[in-house]
Formats: structure tokens, sequence, C-alpha cells
């Protein structure tokens, strides 16, 4: 399989940031939450699930801050992993 399904890209990127970094306040309503997330997945589905892990690991070392580091940074680093 090539691609990364929405539910691995929840489950490689999304829940583990979640989990070290704070939503941005702008996310505040539930509707920019979820619109937020399916940016998220539109972006990083390209990717296969190694290049994420790859990715979400390359992130942790270099984000700095306790806000979630935006979509862009996950990319670059999937690209630097494919």
């Amino acid at each position: 399989r090539s691609m990364a399904t929405e539910q691995e890209v929840i489950d490689v990127v999304l829940k583990p940031l979640l989990s070290l970094y704070r939503p941005p306040a702008h996310w505040s309503d539930e509707e920019t939450l979820i619109a937020a997330k399916q940016n998220y997945i539109d972006a990083l589905t390209p990717f296969k699930v190694k290049a994420l892990r790859q990715a979400k690991a390359a992130v942790v070392a270099k984000h700095s801050g306790w806000e979630m580091p935006p979509p862009s940074a996950i990319v670059r680093e999937a690209y630097n992993a494919s």
C-alpha cells in the first residue's frame, strides 16, 4: 500500500503531537477544530506511514514552543523522509 489513510495520519501524527502540544487558541470551537484536523489529514495522506513516523519524530526534535506545529512543518519533514 502506498499512501497513508486518514486513520493512520490521526494515529501516527495527530494524536501523538496533540499529546505533546496544545492546539492554537483560535481552534476554540468545534467547527474550527474539525476543519483544522481535515487540513492536516489532506496535507499528510499523500505520504507513506514510514515517512509520517519519521516526520513526526523530526518535528518533535526541532519544534520549539508548546503550540501544535503547522501542517507545513510536518509536510516538510515528510518530504525529507520520503
